[in-house]
């Protein structure tokens, strides 16, 4: 240092370790000490402790004999320090891409959802990897302004490469898909499990009826002949139509009738290989619920947003494979 930062001027020595301006007479330190307390080295044992074994703050605290806020403090450190260790990995930047989209509530005492975790997984067309790209968190109930604004948080180069969209049969995510021009597959594992409620387990009215309609949704789902697919849809409303119907089935099914091009998009564009269904999102949300259930909830916002930046750098790529390597591949199996 030459020269003074204030005025410009030159400096001369001015006792041991200072300089002074010529100009204005201003001092100045050569190798300025760091302020404040010294920072500490963070080890990575700890959050690996934690992350990989599946342990709570709660009892490895009373395993190792140490306050529970003092390893909570600590583990925060050595969290910080893992996070930098393992940076999420890029979304290719060549090719189309296909997006799945699902959100996991967190109730409260009166069992009203006050947070949603919204979840966003991307997937490229020729790939059978998905790269969880967004897991935000976000005050309120599930709709079509929420989902425009967690999109949002996609990088532009990843937004304008997404031509299809996967997720459950929420109407709000479908307009979307549409006013954007992509496909929109409506995950068929809720479509069976709406079914599996209807049909119960006991001896209820109509039960031959339900076991009837569960067999053409079920065939409509996975044939790959659209005339079959049409008879299945007839059948299926000349059954609705019949006074002994259980007017639950034409109520909770209706999704399934009115829109049920929204259950082949896989068949209308067979090329792009579309999953169908959203599990391999709901993956994520299961790992999500593992942790809150280790930690017996948790006790602040800020404490779940930084468990979800955890768990999306722990988990980032969640294998997402396409309607071939599943619904054809297990029909050619039981044909064989």
């Amino acid at each position: 240092m030459r020269t003074s930062s204030c005025c410009g001027a030159f400096l001369k020595p001015h006792a041991h370790r200072r300089k002074r301006c010529r100009a204005c007479g201003k001092t100045f330190t050569i190798r300025p000490r760091t302020r404040g307390r010294k920072l500490k080295r963070q080890h990575l044992s700890l959050a690996h402790a934690i992350l990989r074994n599946g342990t709570s703050l709660r009892g490895l605290s009373e395993t190792r004999g140490i306050n529970r806020e003092t390893l909570r403090r600590r583990f925060y450190g050595s969290a910080a320090a893992w996070l930098r260790a393992h940076p999420l990995p890029e979304v290719p930047e060549q090719g189309p891409l296909i997006a799945m989209a699902d959100a996991l509530w967190f109730q409260t005492r009166n069992h009203k959802p006050k947070y949603g975790c919204f979840g966003i997984l991307i997937r490229p067309v020729n790939e059978t990897t998905g790269y969880v790209t967004v897991l935000t968190l976000r005050r309120g109930r599930e709709s079509k302004v929420a989902w425009q604004q967690v999109i949002k948080l996609l990088p532009r180069s990843v937004r304008k490469r997404i031509v299809a969209l996967i997720a459950d049969g929420f109407t709000g995510l479908s307009s979307i898909a549409a006013e954007e021009g992509w496909h929109f597959q409506w995950c068929h594992i809720h479509v069976r499990r709406r079914l599996a409620e209807l049909r119960g387990l006991r001896k209820v009215p109509g039960r031959e009826i339900r076991r009837q309609a569960q067999r053409l949704i079920h065939t409509f789902l996975e044939t790959e002949d659209e005339a079959r697919a049409n008879e299945c849809q007839r059948r299926l409303r000349r059954l609705f139509a019949l006074p002994e119907c259980p007017p639950t089935l034409p109520t909770r099914l209706s999704g399934v009738i009115h829109r049920s091009h929204l259950l082949r998009t896989y068949r209308h564009a067979s090329d792009l290989n579309l999953p169908v269904s959203t599990n391999s999102i709901e993956r994520v949300n299961a790992f999500i619920r593992e942790r809150v259930r280790l930690a017996r909830g948790l006790n602040s916002e800020k404490s779940l947003r930084r468990w979800l930046r955890i768990l999306q750098h722990q988990h980032p790529k969640i294998q997402c494979r396409g309607f071939k390597e599943t619904i054809d591949k297990n029909h050619r199996k039981s044909v064989s």
